[in-house]
């Protein structure tokens, strides 16, 4: 019987401890990875957004044209899903889009 018990013990200790690591490793690691996608999701939009103002507005000095266009298409997609991001995080996405594709010409 004492073996029965022992055994017992140690699967408890067992089940214990997987349960802590879930709790503390896999659901906060799951949580980010949904955000991460939601971010990355963001970011390709306004990348997209970027190329298509700069593909059809052309024309030096056009650059606050460009950005509006952007900013009302980005706003648009964002209240279509329900989502909302302040003005210096639509800022930071745009500036962010710009600069990379001038980096990448």
């Amino acid at each position: 019987m004492e073996i029965n018990e022992i055994l017992m013990d140690v699967l408890k200790a067992v089940v214990s401890l997987a349960t802590l690591l879930i709790v503390r490793y896999l659901i906060p690691w799951i949580k980010a990875q949904i955000e991460n996608s939601k971010y990355s999701w963001l970011v390709e939009l306004v990348a997209d957004a970027v190329k298509y103002a700069e593909q059809t507005i052309t024309g030096s000095g056009k650059g606050e044209e460009k950005k509006e266009l952007v900013v009302q298409y980005i706003t648009n997609q964002l209240q279509i899903r329900g989502i909302g991001i302040t003005e210096d995080q639509m800022e930071a996405l745009i500036e962010s889009a710009v600069y990379q594709l001038k980096k990448g010409e």
